[in-house]
């Protein structure tokens, strides 16, 4: 189902999520103006009608928005400015307020180019815990957990932004989506397992998430933003990938029926690997 409608040009990047609780998502919408504007989208006899809710200025550009929730469990949006070309900072929008969230200092040195678009993954052990993944300059994602990096894979459309949502069921885990302008979708897991497809347009701004189209019902969505300002947003979308494995994986879930195997197993990658090798061929 394809429902569309028209917002002004200058838009950076945009989240559905329902911060109020009311069963509803709104629309955050960032511009090229350090704002992000929340609106509430309706869909009366088949046209889709927006409601300006809310406004929050920053002090420098929005280039990510997120949502995740907060370690007492309640909704919050991610706000990720640049700062300084180099780091990313991040802010949080929870109960209509800002507040400062941290930041993840020396990053472009870290994933060896310039950023152009970062976004924050959801808190894993507290609020300032946070796994991050890096757009570079050269095309190439790049995803931290705790700090440390954890994979890089380069894209061949390379894409302009990124975020992680649970829209597919690639996995329990959240999914990183990443947009090009030229339309191209990539949605990976946290191993970078990834389905890709292409939208056939040019895109000016890309959020996936949870969307109330009906009354009361909130639906999985791939919200596009076209260089004319037309809104498209996908819904109905279900995914699922059978992720690969590797030969170690395979054999470590063989020896998970016998324990006495198990317990020799080291601990080690390189070790468990030699060990299993040995297993296969003396």
């Amino acid at each position: 189902t394809v429902s569309a409608t028209s917002i002004p040009y200058n838009v950076m990047c945009l989240l559905p999520c329902d911060i109020d609780e009311d069963g509803r998502q709104e629309l955050f919408i960032a511009f090229d103006d350090y704002a992000v504007i929340s609106y509430r989208l309706s869909l009366v006899e088949g046209i889709l009608v927006t409601e300006k809710l809310q406004k929050w200025s920053f002090t420098s550009e929005v280039v990510s928005l997120n949502a995740t929730p907060s370690v007492s469990g309640d909704p919050q949006v991610v706000v990720g400015t640049e700062h300084m070309g180099r780091d990313g900072l991040f802010s949080l929008i929870s109960g209509g307020q800002i507040s400062q969230f941290g930041n993840f200092p020396e990053a472009s040195h870290l994933a060896g180019a310039y950023i152009e678009a970062f976004a924050a993954g959801p808190c894993q052990k507290g609020q300032n815990d946070v796994d991050v993944a890096l757009l570079t300059s050269e095309g190439v994602l790049v995803v931290f957990e705790g700090g440390e990096l954890k994979w890089r894979k380069p894209l061949d459309h390379p894409g302009f932004t990124v975020s992680w949502t649970n829209i597919t069921t690639m996995s329990q885990d959240p999914t990183i989506c990443v947009c090009a302008n030229d339309g191209f979708t990539y949605l990976l897991d946290r191993k970078g397992n990834v389905v890709q497809f292409d939208f056939d347009t040019s895109v000016a701004a890309f959020k996936p998430g949870h969307y109330a189209l009906k009354s009361g019902t909130n639906t999985e969505c791939l919200v596009y933003v076209d260089l004319s300002g037309s809104v498209t947003m996908v819904s109905g979308l279900v995914l699922a990938v059978i992720a690969p494995q590797t030969l170690l994986e395979v054999l470590e879930a063989d020896i998970e029926g016998n324990p006495e195997l198990k317990k020799k197993i080291p601990q080690d990658r390189d070790e468990k690997c030699q060990f299993l090798s040995s297993l296969l061929y003396g």
